[in-house]
């Protein structure tokens, strides 16, 4: 159900955990992404703790290599 928004280019990813998905991901991949919980308020109810924000900045082959390897990682 993914609708793209005329303008942007973040893609906001549901996983189990942001900040362990973020940690694996550099470590296994060299990919930099951020933690949802990083950019949402709340201690107990985070509503970006499962989540991660790509930053789509390169051009669209590294954008692409770099998305291949987060599906992996899923």
């Amino acid at each position: 159900g993914y609708k793209p928004p005329e303008a942007g280019f973040f893609i906001w990813l549901k996983v189990n955990n942001g900040e362990s998905f973020t940690k694996k991901l550099y470590s296994r991949e060299g990919i930099k992404v951020m933690p949802g919980q990083y950019l949402a308020f709340g201690n107990k109810k985070n509503p970006g703790k499962n989540y991660v924000r790509i930053a789509l900045v390169h051009n669209e082959r590294k954008n692409n290599e770099a998305l291949l390897k987060i599906a992996g990682l899923l």
